[in-house]
């Protein structure tokens, strides 16, 4: 007879770990916390350990947390991940062992407590910052659940309250495999992907002895497919589940509809940066009386405040924020949404939240105003595919669109010819300001040094250069110097009339100085995006007003008039004033001959249960939008039948833009947009400005370079038309409208292969020495005589900090799984080798949350050598010149541990840092302010200065 092996399949063994994970042991230690249960059950889930494997490394990391703690413990785990290469026959099998990897636990606790201090100082400081709170993550796929986290995250009103207890709380994403949305098949049914996403939000995530059930979602959440879940958890002597956090929120029970039920619990989801208490002895009403006329609400989302509690609002803000004094913020407000704007006639502490604006009841507990936005300064002004269709449909000649993206062009062109042109150009596309990479090719001109002769640095150049070349190219998103991008409110004081708006900007000059501008003119254009009608597109009348007048206080917005038959935010692609930003274009070349009438679509109403709102309405409703958001496939149908056609006013043309609208609203009407009136026709057969072209990737050598995206070869038998015989293959033909006379006239390789060809010219002329080399040799010789010695372990823990920080961005930011991001793409804020199938606005998005982990990660590190251990915001000490000696010496000698063996980049902000100390050594004043690049299609060319740092290099 022959014997039965017991075999485990793998779910058995995922079953084993769960338990081990979750049951009570006395021989456990207390210190094995459920921040070292998460961080091993992600190891697990993502694949990187085996649960077998798992089983046989836990008596080691029980051992790890009772010797370390469990934080230190469940950051080794955690970095585990990014340590284990991948499996492959060059690899050495010993790499996997358990011993192996328990070794590689100890090592990496023990290089984290040389540098924990400085972490535990740097989360102290961030937990000072109430709009950030440290979250979980975790991603649900067709087949599995990815855990992420815990990271610092923008807060929002539940996390603040429960501030104690946020790791209770979870980020979850639904996605495919890959990282993106679940792509609409019209060729197949995702119904088995739905209901697994369904199961999901009903039944909860259970992750190492907690059950995460689904909370609630904001609009955006809901528009990139996230939703808050949480563990109930016992704060003050009091158990809260989810039904209890909702409850607390206010009163639902009147509102029928599952979409805006949603929406009303989503608005205190909304991602909030800073919150007021509003006093008790303030006066605020929440049913200030709209204006309305013809079933129109001219003040539709907009209130306003008194100058008192605006001062309370600004004294909250960070110190360059708080000069700019913001008139018009963006807000929630218990039940309330939308836009306060200043009244000065308003005395003493005074709110008033429009019927318009409070959408829901809260409880009286609720008294923060919180801002999720404010208008700091005028925005910048982009031309889009939409836009110029329509500008074009409109009369405006093609010269004129050309004249603006040469200029556009020409500017990114003359970035290579001038350190100050490279520097501004960073200041404008955002790309290494936090690192201070604009300020160091600024003190390096001043020393007679040139960026050009640094590999690197040159790297972020071109990368910021052609990210900004790609989005004419594909985008035709062309910057707009005469233009901005606005709040908008009504006017109170019910001056303006009927087509007229106020425009007033403020901004700080070239001099570093703020100054206000007024706008006035006939035959201003106005519109909002996503525009699709012709009738998008409007002209206004910009006025002044009397000195006397209260709007004189307000800037950085558009005041719209409260006179006429239809307000005018309504009439741009159904637009209100809860913070929508409106576009302005005055640039004379752009102003269309003539408009045509605005849309005027029926409401579809809200779909109505008869009942109060449950849970799995909520679900169902989340459920139904991913599977039935449509906009995006909408406005490429649009895009494709404007060019063929007559353009944006053809009868089909006009009927996907009504479908559009129905598309946006579907997140709070909960009425889809009707798929069965998409007009048919022959959409894989498309304009050329719509071929995909080519990628910007980095290689192996970590530089960027152009990739071919190469056609369906209907000849390949490999080919994805071959493979999958039903999908219809696109083609491309010449567009003789203006969108493809723009995409043609670039030619980012010819661009690229030029700027690459300068930058190398330039190092073959350098010489031997290297940029670096000569910088040490430099720092050295003008900081004789300053000790800076005593702070070497100091400089050593800012790098390692720095560096691993570096290393998690790269490994957990990365949008889609597969190989984690470059140091290049973290370092210059811009996320490369973008999937074919990716949306711009999903990796617009993962590029934001990129820039905003790193910059936060960055400026700590820099206010550490700045400030030493004192308080951020406080000044300078004398130490900051010699730690950033040391920190920039230390980056020179020594070899980062394993894995941070291989990235650069902290060398410079070390080299940025250590050069402003030293300006500021010689100079005993502040430096001057960086000019901002305002646009690029005006680029400032200037001379060499004469330099407040010692040359003769």
């Amino acid at each position: 007879m022959v014997p039965k092996l017991k075999t485990f399949s793998i779910e058995d063994e995922y079953r084993v770990v769960e338990r081990k994970l979750c049951s009570y042991d006395p021989s456990i230690p207390q210190a094995f916390s459920f921040a070292v249960r998460y961080q091993v059950t992600a190891l697990m889930l993502e694949g990187t350990i085996t649960p077998l494997n798992i089983i046989k490394l836990l008596p080691y990391v029980y051992h790890l947390a009772k010797q370390h703690g469990s934080d230190l413990t469940a950051n080794a785990v955690r970095q585990l991940g990014q340590q284990i290469p991948t499996p492959s026959p060059q690899e050495d099998a010993k790499s996997f062992t358990t011993q192996k990897l328990a070794h590689n636990l100890r090592e990496t606790i023990l290089e984290n407590e040389k540098r924990e201090l400085i972490a535990r100082e740097l989360n102290v400081k961030q937990k000072k910052h109430h709009h950030l709170a440290l979250t979980y993550k975790a991603t649900v796929t067709p087949t599995g659940i990815l855990l992420r986290g815990p990271d610092w995250d923008v807060s929002n009103r539940i996390l603040r309250k429960y501030g104690t207890r946020t790791e209770y709380f979870m980020r979850v994403f639904f996605a495919d495999e890959d990282g993106l949305s679940v792509f609409h098949d019209p060729r197949a049914s995702q119904g088995n992907v739905y209901e697994r996403f369904r199961s999901v939000l009903q039944h909860g995530i259970f992750v190492a002895g907690r059950t995460y059930q689904f909370l609630g979602f904001s609009h955006a959440s809901l528009r990139s497919h996230q939703a808050w879940f949480m563990a109930p958890f016992e704060m003050n002597g009091t158990m809260f589940r989810a039904r209890d956090i909702i409850s607390d929120l206010g009163d639902f029970s009147h509102i029928h509809c599952s979409a805006r039920c949603s929406a009303r619990i989503g608005q205190a989801f909304s991602d909030t940066i800073f919150s007021v208490p509003v006093p008790s002895t303030a006066y605020v009403t929440e049913t200030k009386a709209d204006i309305a006329r013809n079933g129109r609400t001219f003040s539709d989302g907009c209130g306003t405040i008194s100058l008192e509690i605006l001062r309370k609002v600004w004294n909250t803000l960070p110190p360059e924020r708080k000069a700019q004094r913001p008139t018009i913020l963006q807000i929630r407000f218990r039940g309330a949404k939308g836009v306060l704007s200043l009244d000065e006639s308003l005395v003493g502490e005074q709110l008033h939240i429009r019927q318009s604006m409070t959408k829901y009841i809260a409880k009286e507990t609720w008294r923060d105003l919180e801002l999720c936005g404010a208008a700091y300064k005028p925005l910048q002004v982009f031309l889009n595919h939409q836009f110029i269709k329509i500008l074009e449909d409109l009369g405006v000649p093609a010269r004129n669109f050309k004249a603006v993206q040469d200029e556009a062009v020409n500017a990114l062109k003359m970035i290579t010819e001038h350190p100050l042109n490279a520097a501004s150009f960073l200041e404008y596309s955002h790309s290494g300001v936090y690192a201070k990479v604009p300020r160091l090719f600024e003190l390096m001109h001043q020393i007679g040094l040139s960026f050009h002769a640094d590999r690197f640095l040159t790297d972020i150049v071109e990368v910021a250069a052609m990210t900004n070349l790609r989005s004419l190219k594909y985008r035709a998103r062309i910057p707009i110097e005469q233009g901005h991008l606005l709040y908008g409110i009504m006017d109170e004081t019910n001056f303006l009339q009927e087509g007229q708006v106020y425009i007033a900007t403020q901004d700080y000059d070239k001099s570093g100085k703020l100054r206000r501008r007024i706008l006035v003119g006939e035959r201003i254009v106005i519109t909002r995006a996503p525009a699709l009608h012709p009738g998008d597109v409007q002209l206004v009348t910009a006025v002044d007003v009397p000195e006397h007048s209260s709007l004189r206080a307000l800037h950085n917005c558009v005041v719209f008039s409260q006179r006429g038959a239809r307000d005018l935010p309504s009439q741009l692609s159904g637009g209100d004033l809860d913070g929508d930003l409106f576009h302005i274009i005055y640039d004379q070349r752009l102003i269309p001959d003539f408009t045509m009438p605005p849309a005027d679509y029926k409401s579809n109403g809200a779909k109505d249960l008869g009942r109060p709102v449950e849970v799995n309405d909520i679900v169902d409703f989340f459920i139904e939008y991913m599977n039935m958001d449509r906009l995006g496939q909408i406005s490429n149908k649009h895009k494709i039948r404007a060019d063929k056609s007559t353009g944006t006013n053809d009868p089909e043309c006009l009927l996907l833009a009504q479908l559009a609208s129905d598309a946006v609203d579907f997140s709070k009407s909960g009425i889809s947009a009707d798929i069965s009136k998409i007009p048919r026709g022959f959409d894989h057969i498309r304009p050329d400005f719509m071929a995909p072209g080519t990628n910007l990737v980095v290689n192996e050598l970590g530089a960027a370079e152009l990739e071919e995206l190469e056609p369906d070869d209907i000849d390949d038998p490999d080919g994805v038309s071959v493979l999958d015989a039903d999908k219809a293959r696109s083609r491309y033909y010449k567009s003789d409208k203006i969108l493809g006379i723009l995409y043609r006239d670039i030619d980012e390789r010819k661009f690229f292969n030029r700027m690459k060809n300068d930058f190398e010219t330039f190092r073959n002329r350098w010489g031997g020495e290297s940029l670096i080399q000569k910088l040490k040799r430099y720092i050295q010789r003008e900081t004789r005589g300053v000790m800076w010695d005593h702070h070497w372990d100091l400089a050593e823990r800012l790098r390692e900090t720095y560096e691993a920080n570096m290393l998690e961005i790269m490994d957990t930011l990365r949008p889609t799984r597969g190989a984690p991001l470059t140091e290049l793409e973290v370092f210059s804020g811009s996320i490369l080798g973008k999937k074919e199938r990716a949306p711009s606005r999903y990796i617009r998005e993962a590029n934001l949350e990129v820039q905003e982990r790193f910059n936060r990660d960055v400026s700590a590190m820099i206010k550490r050598i700045q400030l030493g251990d004192g308080d951020w915001v406080e000044y300078e000490d004398t130490e900051a010149l010699p730690r950033s000696i040391a920190c920039f010496m230390v980056a020179l000698e020594t070899q980062g541990w394993e894995n941070y063996r291989n990235l650069k980049s902290w060398k410079y902000v070390a080299a940025a840092v250590c050069l402003e100390q030293l300006w500021k050594y010689n100079n005993a004043c502040p430096p001057p302010p960086t000019e901002n690049h305002r646009s690029s299609s005006k680029t400032s060319i200037r001379t060499a200065r004469e330099g407040n740092l010692p040359r003769g290099m």
